[in-house]
């Protein structure tokens, strides 16, 4: 199901952070609102294996992450490292 001719139903609600299996490794996608400078949406390896129980960590990270983005604790210099873990 579409809502547009570009735009899925399953799409993420504006402002949260997203951690999801990408081109064979994890990443968590940021919002673009708090990054204006960039062109592209932020993207990150987490470092989590994608292998079995990747679900359990992975919740554990969003929820810290958005917290962490919300309260403005998210430095750009953390943001510039590979690894989240």
């Amino acid at each position: 199901m579409v809502n547009s001719s570009k735009t899925p139903t399953g799409k993420a609600k504006k402002g949260l952070v997203t951690i999801r299996p990408d081109a064979g490794c994890i990443k968590a996608c940021f919002p673009r609102a708090p990054f204006p400078g960039e062109k592209n949406q932020v993207k990150k390896a987490v470092g989590i294996p994608l292998v079995d129980g990747w679900e359990g960590k992975v919740s554990q990270l969003q929820s810290r992450l958005q917290l962490e983005l919300d309260e403005g604790k998210l430095a750009r210099t953390f943001l510039c490292s590979n690894f989240f873990i």
